[in-house]
């Protein structure tokens, strides 16, 4: 059973690799030359019934990476470039690890201060200004339709010229801080557990 279930999974990601150009060519034709209308019968109906199993098959990849270790591990290590055959290689690659993980987390936390960052420019008519500069939380961190915050001109004196808003869309700001739990959490639970297989 575990065999015939290893040759489907084999079966469906490989399918997912190799259909991705032709469903790429299909919905671009579709698209430029019936826009929205929806395949129907004949050949493209069966073309399309083709194209939506390759979702569903690209929907089971991104599952696997997930909760698949081994797959998860084989494929990453390949699209890495990962290298552990003897002992000095393996030191280059925990060196290249530790590197890289410390540098995603550096980049998340930047990008997580930019998405709460709000800047607001007023500059009245007699050339003077002023610029403000905020960093806080808002309802439209909690809104997936949010678009960035523009505070109101209403306060800006007559003829003034008023811009400003979130330098990120601020919605992104809870991925940010579950993508840098995640890592932080997952890091320390695997290491606490080889720690603890080193010392026993």
């Amino acid at each position: 059973m575990k065999n015939v279930l290893l040759k489907l999974h084999k079966i469906v990601v490989r399918y997912a690799l190799f259909f991705a150009p032709g469903f790429i060519a299909f919905y671009t034709y579709w698209l430029t030359r019936y826009g929205d209308k929806v395949p129907e019968g004949g050949f493209i109906g069966f073309i399309n019934t083709f194209c939506f199993i390759w979702i569903l098959s690209l929907a089971y990849v991104f599952l696997a990476l997930l909760f698949y270790k081994d797959f998860r591990e084989t494929l990453l290590a390949r699209l890495a470039g990962f290298k552990e055959s003897d002992e000095r290689e393996r030191i280059v690659t925990s060196n290249a690890a530790r590197t890289t993980f410390l540098m995603t987390l550096a980049i998340q936390i930047v990008l997580l201060i930019i998405s709460l960052t709000n800047v607001h420019l007023v500059r009245n008519p007699d050339g003077h200004g002023v610029l403000s500069v905020g960093l806080g939380f808002s309802s439209d961190q909690f809104d997936i339709y949010a678009l960035p915050s523009n505070r109101s001109a209403r306060s800006a004196p007559l003829g003034s010229v008023e811009v400003g808003g979130n330098l990120l869309p601020p919605n992104i700001s809870p991925i940010l801080m579950l993508l840098l739990l995640v890592q932080i959490g997952i890091f320390k639970l695997v290491s606490r557990r080889h720690y603890e297989g080193i010392d026993n």
